[in-house]
């Protein structure tokens, strides 16, 4: 296939425009004006034009994208007995509303999980065997999950 032509056609504007502003291009009144949603969203932001003047920006056809990618920065986690510890935070492509442990499932006794951050911290206070528990990063879209395995141990 050999492309011979490129044609660029616009419409010209009339009666009363919006000037283009903060990344959104100039409309005539009575036209959006798109521009792409935050890192993070899906769809765009839009501004309407009304006689010559921008609306606020709207922000109602951005959406979450799904989290995905979940992970700890070691699939095996040691804590120690009587002693304060905290993961480094998970890494996770795209925005997280909340962390939460998968339903019936819990941490060590005196280890918790921050909802806001995906850090797991405390201090233990009793040895226990490997478990292996799954960690959810959720938002309005829906939900990724990674799984690690804690383990406490006495110190030494």
């Amino acid at each position: 296939m050999n492309l011979a032509e490129v044609l660029f056609l616009f419409c010209r504007a009339r009666g009363e425009v919006c000037a283009a502003a903060e990344g959104f291009p100039s409309v005539a009144s009575g036209q959006l004006s798109p521009a792409p949603c935050a890192a993070g969203f899906a769809g765009y932001a839009y501004r309407l034009c009304e006689n010559g003047v921008f609306s606020e920006v709207r922000l109602d056809r951005c959406r979450y994208k799904r989290p995905a990618n979940v992970a700890y920065s070691a699939r095996s986690l040691e804590f120690v007995r009587d002693v304060y510890a905290e993961t480094a935070p998970p890494s996770v492509d795209n925005l997280v509303t909340e962390w939460r442990l998968a339903e019936g499932q819990s941490l060590p006794a005196g280890l918790s999980l921050n909802a806001e951050n995906g850090v797991i911290f405390g201090t233990p206070v009793a040895v226990s065997a490997p478990q292996t528990v799954a960690i959810l990063a959720t938002n309005p879209e829906g939900s990724a999950s990674a799984e690690v395995s804690v383990q406490v141990r006495l110190g030494r």
